[in-house]
């Protein structure tokens, strides 16, 4: 009980970076729930794929993880959907490949990706969710 009755009161921010690709839905589920009961006012920062960016993309990677042993298991369509259901809001997102390219100060690249190339651009991207009111109880 004393765990609860302070932790209702912090706001955190959370990072789960190269985590989510390795979960189950029901596993992502669970953690999101357990997230919402420790920290009910916190903020969630994590990268995500979607299908699209795996399938076409990630392929040698997806190779080289089952190599090791390991499986990619969460990259549906729109992987957003899962933390909205949850009740999180979409605060920000950002696209990896275009701070990349950014940061590679590569303008032709990001004319191209930015114009001719929408999916790859939201294929990979860091998602900031903010916890709804009503997630907070």
């Amino acid at each position: 009980r004393y765990w609860r009755d302070w932790s209702s009161d912090v706001c955190s921010s959370d990072l789960m970076e190269g985590v989510f690709l390795y979960l189950s839905e029901a596993q992502i589920g669970e953690t999101i729930r357990t997230l919402q009961h420790a920290f009910p006012r916190h903020t969630l920062i994590c990268d995500l794929h979607t299908r699209f960016f795996m399938e076409r993309f990630g392929k040698k990677l997806t190779q080289q993880i089952e190599a090791m042993g390991a499986t990619f298991k969460f990259f549906p369509d729109d992987p957003s959907l899962i933390f909205q259901q949850a009740g999180y809001r979409v605060a920000s997102v950002v696209s990896i490949i275009v701070r990349l390219l950014e940061f590679a100060n590569n303008k032709v690249g990001l004319f191209i990706v930015t114009r001719f190339l929408r999916k790859l651009v939201q294929g990979y991207a860091v998602y900031v969710f903010e916890a709804s009111d009503s997630t907070a109880r």
